[in-house]
């Protein structure tokens, strides 16, 4: 069954928070660059006008991204 740019939306934005919420051991700051941040922001931000198979990719874009720091996702 085909997902709907509804669910994918709210995974792209669950995917967000867990990299934007994401904090270094120690409570060092952020374990993410600000640079990651900014992409995976943007990438959310676009994936609401972006054809499906676009956000699909950029879900799983930002999958990978949270994947390579250990990040559990949502």
């Amino acid at each position: 069954m085909p997902q709907s740019i509804g669910f994918l939306q709210r995974d792209i934005e669950r995917l967000v928070g867990a990299i934007t919420g994401a904090v270094a051991p120690a409570g060092l700051g952020p374990y993410f660059s600000p640079s990651v941040i900014a992409r995976a922001t943007k990438l959310a931000q676009d994936a609401a006008s972006m054809p499906i198979e676009d956000a699909r990719r950029a879900k799983k874009a930002l999958q990978r991204i949270a994947e390579n720091a250990g990040i559990p996702l949502p």
